[in-house]
């Protein structure tokens, strides 16, 4: 049975993640948010669908996206990384020459 991540329900900080273990009140922008009994944080007026908003707000992570994103990080460090530094080099080499 999955965990639903605790959220701030209301205000400006509507949907967004809390840290497991924060205190209650929690401040966020100008908003002081206290904890309700399943956890998540409400701000002062929050509704029903408040908290029906925050819980659609937390994102989806795909496992086809997990993997097109480690192939790009691991492209950029072994592919473009080393050429951005090759031509980095050369250019100070070329500052250092001018400045002469």
């Amino acid at each position: 049975m999955a965990v639903a991540p605790t959220v701030f329900v209301g205000g400006d900080c509507n949907g967004q993640l809390v840290a497991p273990g924060a205190p209650s009140p929690l401040i966020c922008g100008p908003t002081s948010y206290t904890r309700g009994a399943d956890g998540n944080y409400y701000a002062p007026g929050a509704t029903t669908a408040d908290l029906a908003a925050a819980q659609g707000t937390v994102p989806h992570v795909d496992a086809k996206q997990v993997g097109r994103a480690w192939h790009r990080m691991t492209h950029v460090l072994s592919v473009e990384a080393p050429h951005a530094i090759r031509r980095s080099r050369a250019a100070r080499a070329r500052l250092r020459r001018l400045s002469r």
